[in-house]
């Protein structure tokens, strides 16, 4: 039987989209598979197996904390945070190994969207 379930993807709203592109382009790894509209108003960037879509929500303001929008799961934490922090990427909270059996970091994107990485101990 084949599965029925094919993937998932987040949608993420952004206040400017030129920004965000930039900033998962540049600062992530990430590259745009897909754009939409002239000016750009929705977008794909894609790293290996991870999708993240934007959308342009003029205005938008983050309106409550949540702990993590997107939790990527990686088979090399060091590495990436190796690339990350010879990127300057800020990180939220740092590089740790946490009770819970992962090790993992936070970033948060341009519009307060909180990104985990982390990897299975």
């Amino acid at each position: 039987m084949s599965k029925l379930f094919s993937h998932a993807s987040c949608v993420l709203p952004v206040s400017n989209i030129d920004r965000s592109i930039e900033f998962y382009t540049n600062k992530l790894g990430f590259e745009v598979t897909f754009s939409w509209n002239t000016p750009i108003d929705y977008a794909i960037v894609k790293r290996e197996n991870i999708e993240i879509h934007l959308t342009l929500k003029e205005g938008y303001e983050k309106d409550e904390f949540i702990h993590t929008n997107i939790y990527v799961f990686v088979n090399d934490i060091q590495l990436l945070h190796e690339e990350y922090t010879s990127k300057h990427v800020t990180f939220y909270r740092d590089l740790n190994d946490q009770e819970y059996g992962m090790t993992d970091f936070d970033i948060m994107d341009l519009d307060g969207h909180i990104l985990t990485f982390g990897m299975i101990n």
